[in-house]
């Protein structure tokens, strides 16, 4: 299965695939969007929180439901797809979906935390080329067909494998150095996204008087591992904060998924960070307690007491 034309599809319908077919659609390129809604999903609208304007685009004409199934020998082929999926979802997202996957494709993820980026490399067809994305972009899903952008960000995409050309239309976007990008996110999500969810608060509550020595506790450690890849551990510290008050007013998405008792991504932020501390014999409790109250749910309470120990 091979195209000789640029036709991409989106995987994933969340408030960051919405984001991206409209940015894709609005550099008029032919575009469709696989969703998990059973009915059409209308007319996308965008509010965007930076210009103070809304706008909305054509209907998403082309928009598959999750629940058709095509017959492989008459799917249609699309060779530029974009994963806009959990990071838990992806490697799943790959295989569920192959059968619309060019043999030549250009893949593009654009999931939090590592580790799924790179499984997803050692199982893709040998033709196919991997582009891992990150982005700091705000955007917020508010219904099926609509977002809100609720902050501007930096979008870096860079190549496992150097010699991959990017489509040209996200040549803006490419670093060479895609690994210290996705570390840097990395920190700020090993930091913020399970403190908020600990205390359950707003990112920008964790910096108030009762919760910043943990918060400051929790990215100390992170940022004094991640001197083991070359950062400076007090730009690092700046960065993190940076962000923290920057996004002030942001539920963290591993805060609304763990309140909605729903799966997070925390095995691929704190989990892959204790992974990479355990190969240098690296201790990093604070991390290991966060990922212990997220995946398994423990008494917040007790887990603040062990934390105390800690600070």
């Amino acid at each position: 299965m091979i195209s000789d034309t640029e036709n991409w599809l989106i995987i994933g319908a969340g408030a960051i695939g919405l984001l991206w077919y409209s940015k894709l659609t609005d550099l008029k390129l032919k575009v469709t969007l696989l969703h998990r809604h059973n009915t059409k999903l209308g007319t996308l609208s965008v509010l965007d929180n930076i210009s103070n304007t809304a706008y909305t685009l054509n209907e998403i004409s082309n928009a598959i439901p999750l629940k058709d199934q095509f017959n492989s020998d008459h799917a249609p082929i699309f060779n530029r797809i974009l994963f806009c999926t959990k990071s838990f979802d992806l490697v799943e997202a790959y295989h569920a979906n192959k059968h619309y996957i060019s043999d030549d494709a250009i893949l593009i993820t654009l999931c939090n935390g590592m580790g799924a980026q790179q499984t997803l490399d050692t199982i893709k067809s040998i033709g196919q080329s991997l582009f891992i994305g990150t982005t700091s972009e705000g955007a917020l899903k508010l219904d099926k067909n609509q977002i809100r952008k609720t902050g501007q960000g930096d979008i870096f995409i860079g190549s496992l494998s150097p010699s991959d050309p990017l489509p040209i239309n996200l040549t803006p976007y490419y670093t060479a150095n895609i690994e210290e990008k996705l570390l840097t996110k990395l920190a700020i999500n090993a930091v913020i996204n399970p403190m908020t969810a600990l205390f359950n608060v707003k990112n920008g509550q964790l910096l108030g008087p009762d919760i910043l020595p943990y918060y400051q506790a929790c990215r100390n450690e992170v940022c004094n591992f991640l001197k083991t890849y070359g950062f400076d551990a007090a730009k690092l510290s700046v960065t993190i904060d940076a962000v923290t008050i920057k996004t002030a007013s942001n539920r963290s998405s591993m805060l609304q998924d763990f309140s909605g008792n729903r799966q997070t991504e925390i095995n691929f932020i704190s989990g892959y960070l204790l992974s990479e501390a355990t190969k240098v014999n690296h201790k990093m409790p604070i991390q290991a307690l966060l990922l212990d109250f997220i995946a398994n749910k423990r008494d917040k309470h007790a887990q603040i007491l062990i934390f105390n120990a800690f600070l």
